[in-house]
């Protein structure tokens, strides 16, 4: 009998220890979804959620966008949440221009940045603006880099940098060019970009005396003539691949950085993978390098700028050329008001300085290489291009020379505006913009609960197809307040509103011309509607991409400069996809450039 009442305790025991594991299973582990919005029901009975179908794409074609746009059209709904996320919250998915500009624009007070920016950058540049939450400390960062976005910076300091930077690529593809054409080969141009680009930011961030020599090195070695400057032909694949030159210290430093960044950025622990990488002597002496460098180039502005004058004089002597001296004039007047001695070479000081560096480098360079494709295959857009700037620069066609910086910085060309912004809506480096909700609050009438990151998609419906058709009445407060806008009453305090929609049958073609507005009599010019429909390219609002007018500018002198020099030829089939891989940033899975010269015209 003892036996017996032994064995049913102990079942008894066994019995509920095994409920008890079940409930934790059930209602602790597994997935939680928010109430009501679509998911993937089989995805919220595992334990990963949604992560192995994701990991398989990661593993198959690296295509993130695309899979989360299918995962969209799956559940039907321009709003769906997945399980990313073991042991944490749902991710929400949205995917209607309208709602994301509303919420990046007017709704500061339910989403801030992502604490997931901060687990990315932290061991990058952890001072950085883009690491904070909205508020003082945030502003008081990001105004150390308030010059960035000036009329007068971008014409007088970031204009020439760009134009000098560009002519010297203009140069290394002429030799690229004439060994290409004698190999009926194609080459790929993206590295070519990442020098050009991080040359320019060189001189722009620390002076005109820093030793960019990105681009300049690669023209040395590919002159040389020596073995090791020798190029190498896949006949096969009617490729030509060009050796690489070794520049300075602070651009290898920087290419180590940057992979170590997407390694991380794509890791399900960026933090942990960080210090991983951080253990490890290539990333170690990156990081040492970027830190050496950039405080030794502060100092020297300093001694410059401030110690080689009287520091009691109310302004530092003659315009700041780079943005390391507008930062010293700037911590210069606030130590003054804040009556306090000033700290030019603190942590703030580097990291805005680097992180200006780090940010504007990489959309850019993926955006070129995205342009140069779609200008490759559309010939007719090309030609247009071509032809608008002769018009707009005849004094420098009748010349024969390229635009110079001053003319390409202040006039406007609007098929040159309207060929960029097409670019960024077509073929937009960020895949997703990225908020967290910081009260509980609402979208598109579903509840979303305090801690719940939404992803707002930056192509597919609404951009690149036609839009969902979402009731009024489930739009958030501050849109149904807003009628449909003309471009006479649109606000002209934002550059979009989230009431413009694209529309048309042709949303899935490359068409510059959708953005501009024809004259309304038989006289008068054509003219850019920047308001013209929504893109996400640089985000919005006021924790949008605060070096979108550096980065537009050197978008637009860069292409006007290569389509006035080349003809950007179509590339064999097979590299002339327009697969995608997705990292902290989308760039073309295959990017490759025929050029034709069009002489010293």
């Amino acid at each position: 009998m003892n036996f017996n009442s032994d064995v049913v305790i102990h079942g008894v025991i066994v019995g509920l220890l095994l409920l008890a594991l079940h409930q934790v299973y059930i209602r602790i582990l597994l997935p939680r979804p928010i109430r009501d919005i679509p998911h993937n029901a089989a995805s919220a009975r595992r334990l990963l959620g949604d992560l192995p179908e994701l990991q398989k794409v990661m593993a198959r074609t690296q295509d993130i966008q695309s899979w989360l746009l299918q995962q969209t059209r799956h559940l039907q709904s321009p709003l769906i949440q997945l399980f990313l996320d073991p042991l944490g919250k749902p991710i929400v998915v949205l995917s209607d221009p309208r709602e994301a500009l509303d919420l990046l624009l007017y709704r500061s007070r339910d989403f801030d940045r992502t604490p997931m920016v901060q687990d990315i950058f932290s061991g990058l540049s952890p001072t950085h603006h883009i690491t904070m939450s909205t508020g003082s400390e945030w502003k008081r960062h990001r105004n150390l880099v308030k010059h960035l976005v000036t009329t007068p910076f971008l014409q007088h300091t970031a204009a020439p940098a760009i134009h000098t930077s560009v002519l010297r690529l203009v140069e290394l593809w002429r030799i690229k060019a004439r060994v290409a054409e004698e190999s009926s080969a194609c080459f790929a141009p993206q590295k070519d970009f990442q020098r050009m680009v991080l040359d320019t930011l060189l001189e722009i961030s620390f002076g005109r005396d820093f030793p960019k020599d990105g681009i300049s090195s690669q023209i040395e070695l590919l002159r040389s003539g020596s073995p090791g400057g020798r190029p190498k032909v896949n006949s096969g694949r009617q490729i030509i691949t060009f050796p690489e030159s070794s520049p300075h210290e602070f651009i290898r430093a920087h290419g180590v950085l940057s992979e170590a960044i997407e390694k991380s950025g794509t890791s399900l622990f960026p933090r942990l993978s960080w210090w991983m990488m951080s253990l490890r002597p290539r990333l170690a002496n990156a990081l040492r390098v970027k830190s050496r460098v950039t405080r030794e180039w502060l100092k020297t502005a300093v001694s410059s700028t401030v110690c080689a004058h009287d520091d009691s004089a109310s302004d530092l002597p003659g315009r700041p050329q780079s943005s390391v001296e507008f930062m010293i004039q700037h911590e210069r007047e606030l130590a003054k008001q804040e009556a306090r001695k000033p700290d030019y070479l603190s942590a703030a000081m580097e990291d805005e300085l680097y992180g200006s560096i780090f940010g504007a480098s990489h959309s850019t360079v993926f955006t070129l290489a995205w342009g140069v494709k779609l200008l490759s295959d559309h010939p007719q857009v090309q030609r247009q291009l071509r032809e608008s700037l002769r018009a707009g620069f005849p004094e420098a066609l009748q010349e024969g020379r390229p635009p110079s910086a001053l003319e390409l910085s202040t006039r406007t060309i609007p098929y040159l505006h309207a060929t960029v912004e097409e670019m960024l809506r077509f073929a937009p480096t960020a895949f997703m913009i990225d908020r967290i909700a910081i009260r509980d609050t609402e979208l598109l009438g579903y509840a979303i609960p305090k801690g719940t990151c939404v992803w707002a998609l930056s192509s597919g419906p609404g951009f690149t197809s036609p839009a969902w058709p979402i009731a009024d009445a489930k739009r958030s407060s501050a849109l149904s307040r807003t009628t449909m806008a003309t471009p006479a009453t649109k606000p002209s305090h934002t550059r979009q509103t989230p009431s413009t929609e694209w529309v048309g049958d042709d949303l899935d073609r490359f068409v510059p011309e959708r953005w501009l507005v024809a004259p309304a009599g038989d006289d008068g010019p054509t003219t850019f509607d920047p308001n013209a429909g929504p893109t996400l390219a640089f985000g919005a609002g006021l924790r949008g991409c605060f070096g979108r007018p550096l980065a537009q500018l050197q978008l637009r002198m860069t292409l006007a400069l290569l389509v006035w020099q080349f003809e950007l030829r179509p590339c064999p089939e097979a590299l002339a996809t327009y697969a995608a891989v997705d990292g902290l940033f989308r760039q073309p899975k295959h990017c490759y450039v025929v050029l034709g010269s069009l002489g010293g015209e």
